[in-house]
């Protein structure tokens, strides 16, 4: 486990980051690392993460957007600060259709940035192809 906390601080990990500190679990590493002196909220929030993990809930949830193309790029921007993923986006003439991974804690906020576009957001869970 000691190659692999080396690889993460010297390898991932930018330069610029030298406040760090890490826990293991069996399963989970958790690192967080700074260029300032590391808050308690942000360890808290990590060690909550981690847990969450750990337990086996969802982190992101597979939403569905269809819509206006017009101004769909902020939707797109939204989800990508937040924290999220677009992994598809079909654009038919006026209409886009984004499938997108948000974080669960700020589905409210996709929500209330859909109502500005008049579209439509819907939970897609993924499915495997067999």
């Amino acid at each position: 486990m000691t190659g692999l906390i080396d690889a993460i601080a010297l390898r991932i990990i930018p330069e610029g980051f030298r406040v760090r500190k890490h826990e293991l679990s069996s399963t989970h590493v958790l690192f967080v690392a700074s260029e300032d002196t590391l808050k308690p909220e942000w360890l808290a929030k990590g060690k909550e993460i981690m847990d969450s993990l750990s337990e086996g809930r969802k982190m992101l949830e597979p939403m569905m957007y269809i819509g206006g193309a017009y101004k769909h790029s902020h939707l797109i921007e939204l989800v990508e600060d937040l924290g999220g993923y677009i992994l598809q986006k079909n654009i038919m003439q006026s209409e886009v259709v984004l499938l997108m991974l948000v974080p669960i804690n700020d589905l409210t906020i996709v929500e209330k940035k859909r109502k500005n576009f008049s579209g439509s957001l819907q939970e897609r869970p993924l499915q495997a192809v067999k």
